[in-house]
């Protein structure tokens, strides 16, 4: 049914109004403090496009969801792939760390967020990678647990301020 009403693809960098609405929606759908900057969002859009999933709703064109990260060998999440991951992408890295999980308040409750990620990871394995790994805050440990993901314990990272939660899940 959501395949039907929404395209996913990846985001085109030479879209400026497309770039522009991603960050945007960082703003609207994050807490203050734990989402990405416009320069943050910009670089990994400029190294690694191919690593954002767009959820485009057919009928508005409106992009109503996204997720994006950052290929890499490396096995923990560390605050330099929210703000430095243009420069970590690893093109061929088996690991990719999930900076951005955002879905427009509107589309909430649809199962988007679930679909999205759910591509993202067959999308990701059919590329070689194995595993994928994300931070969260308490609050949503169970929504990414209901995906599929495993609780590693209190993250190491500390962006924004935030007490974060590490998780992975095997491709």
């Amino acid at each position: 049914m959501l395949q039907e009403r929404f395209e996913f693809r990846s985001i085109d960098p030479g879209n400026a109004q497309e770039v522009d609405h991603t960050i945007y929606m960082e703003d609207v759908c994050m807490p203050p403090g734990e989402g990405c900057t416009r320069d943050e969002i910009l670089d990994r859009v400029c190294a690694a496009p191919e690593m954002f999933l767009l959820a485009v709703d057919k009928e508005t064109g409106e992009i109503a969801g996204y997720v994006n990260g950052v290929a890499t060998n490396e096995s923990v999440i560390r605050d330099e792939f929210f703000c430095e991951g243009g420069h970590l992408h690893d093109p061929d890295g088996s690991t990719v760390m999930l900076v951005s999980l955002v879905v427009m308040p509107e589309y909430r409750g649809l199962g988007l967020g679930r679909e999205i990620m759910r591509i993202y990871a067959e999308r990701e394995k059919a590329k070689g990678r194995k595993r994928m790994v994300l931070t969260c805050v308490e609050k949503n440990i169970k929504m990414y647990e209901k995906f599929g993901y495993n609780l590693l314990g209190v993250s190491s990272s500390v962006y924004g301020g935030a007490v974060w939660y590490d998780m992975d899940i095997l491709l």
